[in-house]
């Protein structure tokens, strides 16, 4: 027995209603792509895949072009787009936290992030080692964060200098 409802239906379901064929042949797709990759990446990608379809879902946002027979399945995935991360502003009077002729070295015992901005969410620019580091460059006003260089190739980046110090 089905049931249906009385009501008329909206736009939008009608619209939801339509996608959902394509939706899942979209999800197929990108689910028979995941063959071979690693267990933690499948994870990670289904996630991200979770996240969109439940977005496009929620949007009714598979184009009109694509409803019907056209075989093309174009799926305009709805991305929040984060704030701009903001420039990096420099402390014009950092050298009187930071000596620019002495090494500072990762005292910590792992791996430290070295970031392109003096922000965690700009992108990874490698990773500085225990014991390793090198000369202030700058730091960011009002922050924790300096740009040093790292590595025996000159490597650059922004590192929160709490796990930092002062070698000679």
């Amino acid at each position: 027995m089905r049931l249906t409802h009385s009501r008329p239906k909206s736009k939008f379901y009608k619209r939801l209603s339509r996608s959902r064929g394509l939706v899942t042949k979209f999800v197929m797709n990108f689910m028979g792509a995941l063959n071979g990759v690693s267990r933690v990446e499948s994870i990670k990608k289904r996630t991200a895949l979770s996240l969109v379809v439940i977005g496009c879902l929620l949007a009714a946002c598979v184009s009109e072009s694509s409803v019907g027979n056209t075989p093309q399945t174009e799926v305009n995935a709805v991305v929040d787009t984060a704030p701009p991360i903001p420039e990096t502003q420099i402390d014009p009077n950092w050298t009187n936290r930071y000596s620019p002729d002495v090494p500072y070295y990762n005292i910590s015992g792992s791996d430290k992030p070295a970031f392109g901005g003096a922000d965690p969410q700009t992108a990874l620019v490698g990773q500085v080692r225990p014991n390793d580091g090198g000369f202030v460059k700058e730091c960011a006003i009002n922050s924790t964060f300096c740009k040093i260089t790292f590595g025996g190739n000159g490597q650059e980046g922004w590192v929160n200098m709490t796990d930092f110090k002062a070698g000679g």
